[in-house]
């Protein structure tokens, strides 16, 4: 997730960017989902980490769309380690495995770990670093430098390309004022 915080000293209240795709969008336009956005690169991924052994064979047995909770029950323990006793939240994030037909989760700069992992619906493996950038919003000609490990941070700090459009349009609008006639 992303939080914006959006105020003014002095004025009306900044507005912010309105809901564009999804159910409670103004103009009703349906969310747009993984296949929509990665699945021509399937065959071409670009580089990608690797899970570990056991991380791989958990994976290979949650199904797409999938998390922990659809692994066997003897072995939902097993994978979870002491997160599994870890106190709040759902951890559904945990042994995520990604949906062909469903929008894409908060990319993150640690794909291949097991609490914040972006696993390919039909391949045991993280999301590419092009795979992943593409779903921040960036062209597939920009380039990341250093090590793979820098690169996925790069991505999964940077803030989706459409949300600081949006945002920016936001401030812009207001900064600008109402329009005189």
């Amino acid at each position: 997730y992303r939080f914006v915080m959006f105020g003014a000293r002095e004025g009306p209240p900044v507005v912010g960017p309105v809901a564009t795709h999804g159910p409670h969008a103004t103009r009703g336009v349906p969310w747009r989902t993984l296949r929509t956005a990665i699945y021509d690169l399937r065959q071409e991924p670009g580089p990608h980490s690797e899970y570990t052994p056991d991380m791989a064979r958990y994976f290979a047995l949650v199904p797409p769309g999938g998390t922990w909770r659809n692994l066997p029950k003897d072995l939902q323990q097993e994978a979870l380690g002491p997160a599994a006793y870890a106190a709040g939240g759902g951890k559904t994030g945990f042994f995520r495995r990604l949906s062909w037909d469903a929008p894409a989760p908060t990319i993150t700069g640690r794909s291949n770990r097991k609490a914040s992992a972006v696993c390919h619906p039909d391949d045991v493996r993280p999301l590419s670093v092009r795979e992943s950038a593409r779903l921040q919003g960036f062209p597939d000609d920009w380039a990341f430098s250093g090590s793979m490990s820098s690169q996925y941070m790069q991505v999964g700090n940077a803030v989706p390309v459409h949300l600081a459009a949006a945002v920016g349009g936001a401030l812009s609008k207001h900064i600008a004022g109402p329009r005189r006639k």
